[in-house]
C-alpha cells in the first residue's frame, strides 16, 4: 500500500488510491481485523483469508496505521480514520510499555487444547517484551502524523517518549543502534 500511496501522489491516478482503499476496506470487513481486541493480524492461513493466523506484531500494526492515516488524508474517508483509531487504541492499550515509554514487539496467540475435546480450545495471549528500534521507529513515524491528521496530540506525547527511550537505551556511539 505504501506504493500505491507514493504512486497515486506522483500521478494522481485514481486507480491506485481505488486499490489502496479496496484492500484496507476487505481487511476492516474480514477476519484479519480483530474487532474483540482491536488491532489487525498479521496474516491468515488458506488461500480465501478466512482463518486468521492470530499474531499481532508491531511493525505490522506500524505499517497498516502508516496507510490508514494516507488514506484518510487524500480522502477524508472516515473508515480510514476509525481505523488509524482502532489500531492506535490496541497499540496503547496491548502493546505499550508504560516503563520504558517503547512499544513491545508482538502479541502471539497460543492455543490451548480441550482434552475432552480434541481440535477445539481456547486462546491466549503472550507479549513479546522486546523492544525493536525499527518496529517502534515504524510506530514512532505514524504516530507523529496521526498526531496532526487526527488531531490526537498524545499521539506527539507517545511518539517523542518512544524515541527519547530508543536513543538514550537502544544507542550505542561505537556500533549505532540496537534492539532491547
Amino acid at each position: 500500500n505504501n506504493f500505491l500511496l507514493a504512486r497515486y501522489e506522483s500521478t494522481q491516478d485514481a486507480v491506485y488510491l481505488e486499490q489502496v482503499c479496496l484492500t484496507l476496506d476487505r481487511m476492516r470487513e474480514g477476519p484479519i481485523h480483530d474487532v474483540k481486541e482491536g488491532g489487525y493480524f498479521r496474516t491468515t492461513t488458506g488461500a480465501d483469508w478466512s482463518q486468521p493466523h492470530r499474531e499481532k506484531l508491531l511493525a505490522e500494526q506500524a505499517g497498516l496505521l502508516s496507510n490508514c492515516l494516507g488514506a484518510f488524508r487524500l480522502t477524508e474517508r472516515a473508515e480510514y480514520a476509525a481505523m488509524s483509531g482502532d489500531i492506535i487504541d490496541y497499540l496503547d492499550r496491548k502493546l505499550f510499555d508504560p516503563a520504558s515509554g517503547a512499544y513491545f514487539g508482538c502479541e502471539d496467540f497460543l492455543r490451548r487444547e480441550r482434552a475432552e475435546d480434541p481440535g477445539s480450545g481456547e486462546f491466549f495471549t503472550i507479549i513479546d517484551e522486546c523492544v525493536y528500534t525499527d518496529a517502534n521507529a515504524l510506530a514512532i513515524a505514524a504516530y507523529l502524523v496521526a498526531a496532526t491528521v487526527l488531531n490526537r496530540p498524545a499521539c506527539k506525547d507517545r511518539a517523542l517518549g518512544a524515541l527519547e527511550f530508543l536513543w538514550n537505551r537502544c544507542r550505542s556511539a561505537e556500533n549505532g543502534m540496537f534492539h532491547y
